[in-house]
């Protein structure tokens, strides 16, 4: 389970690393949080949403980190994986991605 985990995990940190405008905060084994140039991250989770993707849009109850991070009042999306998902649904949020207009 771990070692799909991080395959899934590393494929989707290289798709986002493939988008000039992402910045990638944190990742670990099956968590990568993320941010879309200076789009709100609630924004971001939004439109991932409308393409059938489930994320998570804002502080994750972690003010602190995003003072520190410089993203206090834009937050971070944060994508989490699971066993469950395939390089399908990776190649599905990296489409749903590309298409968002900064």
């Amino acid at each position: 389970i771990e070692e799909k985990l991080k395959r899934l995990t590393r494929s989707l940190r290289e798709r986002l690393l493939d988008i000039p405008d992402a910045k990638i905060y944190k990742s670990g084994v099956g968590i990568i949080s993320f941010n879309i140039a200076s789009l709100p991250s609630s924004a971001v989770a939004s439109w991932l949403d409308k393409n059938g993707i489930c994320t998570r849009g804002g502080l994750h109850c972690a003010p602190s980190i995003h003072k520190k991070l410089g993203t206090l009042e834009q937050g971070a999306v944060r994508a989490s994986l699971s066993y469950l998902n395939t390089a399908c649904d990776i190649d599905k949020f990296y489409r749903a991605i590309k298409c968002i207009r900064v």
